[in-house]
């Protein structure tokens, strides 16, 4: 008869990279390793949250300027093997794959096969796994599939390692890496979490307003053109700031436009024409997900982010203009748009919160998102503002 044993499938990763010795460039936090770690502890002395442990003398691996995100950015692409040396080193540093040895496998598979549905008694250890885990319940599934998914209480582990060593010994394991994603989602979720309650809802809360308050002024103090596109800045900024601020007071001269806006976005109506944008946005988008639904200020924090981030100030427009035309705006609107997207730049250079510039606060807060998910695909206020000066 053959012999089957039932194997019991554990997703468990762990992933060090051993660099012998103290004071190594990029090892942030001086464990004798670089990983993802580091990257993250140096994020997060540069947005100030003086994370334990974190050793600075270590972290300027560009030497140049300080601290900074892209310190962050140079450690996590060492740390994956984009480069085999800082900027900042005095040496060659070796690269993820230096420490790889490659494995030569000389096991030949000569394990018996079988066929379905399975006779369970056949199962060696199948007595043995039934008094652990109660396989009754599935043994219809065992037998029909030749394998069964049975949920199972570890209470008495405290985390995934005690589960591990519960589960070694006479039960066979299988041991995946499928969870290594997983729990570096885990980590950057939690870290940009803290972030954005601890440091951006403010900044974006105060930069709102003092922008907001530079566009009424403006408006007030312009004509033709110029007055429009102030007009469009106003309303913009004014949306944003009843997000962040809910119930606020909502400035009389745009009201009609921000009261529109306000209502798709909270009712989720899906594709309509923005009234201060023109072309049609996807007001579904504006439902908070994720850690976002985690507090009310996260859920105000994430629609307005929402509405900075998704609405584009476009280019080009064309004669004529509308879905499934050249351009989605017209010639006009095209103008007025790429005028408000210049006035911003130019005003996060000029306004100031506190005793820090509009531009340092956007600084900070691009530099970190971009750190966890990537650079903008679209123009910023950098682009504009260079093109300005040009």
């Amino acid at each position: 008869m053959k012999k089957i044993v039932c194997i019991l499938i554990i997703a468990f990763v762990i992933a060090v990279i051993p660099l012998f010795g103290a004071d190594i460039l990029g090892d942030s936090n001086n464990d004798s390793m670089i990983d993802i770690v580091d990257g993250l502890l140096t994020a997060q002395f540069y947005v100030g949250l003086d994370p334990q442990g974190f050793v600075p003398g270590n972290s300027d691996v560009n030497a140049q300027y300080g601290i900074d995100i892209v310190d962050a950015l140079l450690i996590a692409q060492y740390y994956v093997g984009l480069m085999s040396e800082f900027p900042g080193a005095g040496g060659v540093k070796p690269a993820l794959h230096q420490f790889y040895t490659e494995y030569e496998d000389t096991i030949v598979p000569s394990a018996p096969g079988y066929t379905l549905p399975l006779d369970t008694e056949s199962i060696t250890n199948y007595s043995e796994m039934d008094s652990r885990f109660s396989l009754a319940g599935v043994n219809h599934l065992l037998s029909a599939n030749g394998f069964a998914v049975k949920e199972y209480n570890f209470s008495k582990a405290d985390d995934i390692f005690s589960a591990y060593e519960y589960l070694s010994g006479a039960t066979p394991t299988i041991l995946t890496a499928d969870l290594l994603l997983h729990c570096y989602h885990i980590l950057f979720d939690f870290a940009l979490k803290e972030i954005e309650e601890t440091y951006f809802y403010d900044d974006i809360k105060a930069l709102t307003q003092a922008l907001l308050s530079g566009a009424q002024t403006a408006y007030n103090l312009n004509t033709g053109d110029l007055r429009e596109a102030h007009f469009r800045n106003y309303a913009f900024f004014a949306v944003a700031h009843a997000l962040i601020n809910p119930g606020s007071t909502i400035p009389e001269e745009v009201s009609e436009f921000v009261e529109s806006e306000l209502e798709k976005i909270n009712n989720h109506a899906g594709f309509f024409p923005s009234d201060i944008f023109i072309y049609d946005e996807d007001y579904s988008q504006y439902v908070p997900r994720g850690h976002y639904t985690r507090s009310p200020l996260l859920e105000d924090y994430f629609k307005t982010f929402m509405w900075y981030g998704r609405m584009a100030f476009l280019l080009k427009g064309a004669n004529p203009w509308g879905p499934g035309e050249e351009a989605l705006i017209s010639p006009y609107d095209a103008k007025i748009q790429t005028m408000q997207a210049a006035l911003m730049a130019e005003s996060l250079k000029k306004v100031m919160v506190d005793n820090r510039s509009g531009k340092a606060i956007w600084d900070r807060m691009y530099g970190v998102t971009a750190f966890f998910v990537g650079l903008a695909d679209d123009l910023t206020p950098y682009e504009y503002a260079d093109a300005a000066e040009k």
